[in-house]
């Protein structure tokens, strides 16, 4: 009579077997399609055969809150697409000061200066929720980019639109606080606010980077939107921000009407 006798996989074959595994996973989950990257804006001008060449090199990535996505100096072989979350895009002065250069929201890009100027990132990106992000080969895209100029003119458009904001931001440097902290906050409502019945909704933007993105020191933003919730231009409702009362910042000009 035969006994079963169990047999005990080595401490190899587990490893191998987890492996696999996770190349499976890797190739099979959240698989970013050449339709999906055509159906956001920036990437509407690729032809099908461009968009499996990016899109065949992609990869999803999921990063916590207060997780650094990019360092600043690091050598960049990716581009990165948020799919969702927002993120904030920093650098720091020589004494330690942060300073905020844009905020990003869903399908916006990042990291697309290293196909212009080289590989290394000129700052960090930081995630300021939980975030989706997709990571593009950056050679695949350099191979679009030779013959493809609609696309370079749409990369072309980002960077202008970025540029615009902070020579707008630039020229209020010397603005009095409030006109700084409402221009931040017009910044904000035209990059990721949307309408409620309470207002226009903001995300919940911790007070440091309302201030940072404003060149406040943290207590005169502190007084300041204290101010502004005083004179109901503003409201706080289960962490998010709600802006009541637009024409302040609609007189100033930082917002259309």
């Amino acid at each position: 009579m035969f006994q079963c006798v169990p047999v005990k996989a080595s401490c190899f074959t587990l490893f191998c077997l987890a492996w696999q595994i996770v190349l499976f996973l890797s190739k099979h989950m959240n698989k970013f399609s050449s339709s999906e990257l055509r159906s956001i804006s920036i990437f509407s001008s690729l032809s099908e055969d461009e968009a499996l060449l990016i899109s065949k090199g992609s990869f999803h990535s999921l990063f916590n809150r207060d997780q650094v996505i990019a360092f600043q100096g690091d050598w960049g072989e990716t581009v990165f697409l948020l799919r969702s979350g927002f993120v904030k895009v920093r650098s720091f002065t020589e004494q330690g000061d942060e300073i905020i250069f844009c905020f990003l929201g869903p399908d916006e890009l990042f990291g697309e200066m290293s196909l212009l100027d080289g590989p290394v990132r000129c700052a960090d990106v930081v995630a300021l929720t939980p975030v989706d992000i997709v990571k593009l080969p950056r050679s695949s895209l350099l191979h679009v980019m030779r013959n493809n100029t609609n696309f370079i003119l749409e990369l072309a458009r980002v960077q202008c639109a970025r540029l615009r904001d902070l020579n707008q931001r630039f020229a209020l440097h010397t603005s009095d606080a409030t006109t700084r902290m409402l221009a931040a906050i017009a910044y904000l409502v035209n990059k990721l606010g949307y309408p409620e019945c309470m207002g226009l909704r903001l995300p919940s933007i911790a007070q440091q980077e309302l201030a940072c993105l404003a060149g406040l020191s943290r207590e005169t933003a502190s007084r300041v939107i204290s101010k502004l919730k005083a004179r109901s231009v503003l409201s706080f409702e289960d962490g998010a921000m709600y802006i009541c009362d637009p024409q302040p910042m609609i007189k100033r000009g930082l917002i259309a009407t």
